[in-house]
């Protein structure tokens, strides 16, 4: 991934097996700061201080709900869709990054 570090899919399985008896859906949330990536380059993100002195004007917040029902089982499957959850949750923040905003 260009802009997520690989996920760790034994942790999130057993996040999962518990999860599943408390709630019906879990969200996937991808957090981008203004300027945190120029000229090809990826910055650092800001920390609240500069945030709340104006160095960072904005922050972008792109959420997904994804119901229960629709997140696997079994760990070889929930590693593919995890797999795949981030290779999307890449191509939105790339997809930003390339945007005219």
């Amino acid at each position: 991934f260009r802009h997520h570090l690989t996920p760790r899919p034994r942790g999130t399985q057993i996040v999962l097996e518990t999860l599943r008896a408390y709630t019906s859906a879990v969200y996937s949330i991808c957090i981008v700061y203004d300027g945190a990536f120029r000229d090809g380059e990826r910055r650092t993100a800001p920390d609240l201080a500069r945030f709340l002195y104006g160095h960072c004007r904005w922050v972008y917040v792109h959420i997904r709900r994804i119901p229960m029902s629709a997140v696997p089982v079994e760990p070889r499957d929930v590693k593919e869709w995890l797999n795949q959850l981030f290779r999307r949750k890449d191509e939105v923040v790339e997809d930003f990054y390339n945007a005219e905003h």
